[in-house]
């Protein structure tokens, strides 16, 4: 999980709800949204407070999935027209870091 702001308790019409801020850098993903809110389904503040870390889990886990993959980022970077799998393969087989290293004009190897 990235670093994503804290969240927080409101309450609203007679429940508590989490309140979760979207960074602006994944708002896209959610129709320009500023801001995640989940009930707890409770009036009780202590009850509240005891069901927001598992709501936050589930909240920050939908900023999760709007991040990129790693892999795609490097291959993207790196100008391959593999995708993610490709570089895993080339990670799992150790290739990965010698591809890195030529590419860069290390080792030997040229920028072309």
């Amino acid at each position: 999980m990235s670093k994503y702001p804290a969240t927080t308790l409101a309450l609203n019409k007679g429940k508590y709800y989490v309140l979760l801020t979207i960074p602006a850098d994944l708002r896209s993903f959610f129709s320009g949204r500023k801001q995640l809110k989940r009930s707890t389904g409770t009036s009780d503040l202590n009850i509240a407070k005891r069901k927001q870390h598992e709501i936050s889990v589930g909240l920050y886990a939908q900023l999760d999935d709007c991040q990129p993959d790693l892999r795609d980022v490097i291959s993207d970077l790196l100008g391959w027209i593999g995708d993610a799998e490709e570089v895993q393969r080339l990670e799992d087989s150790g290739d990965l870091e010698g591809v890195i290293l030529n590419r860069a004009g290390f080792a030997g190897g040229s920028n072309s």
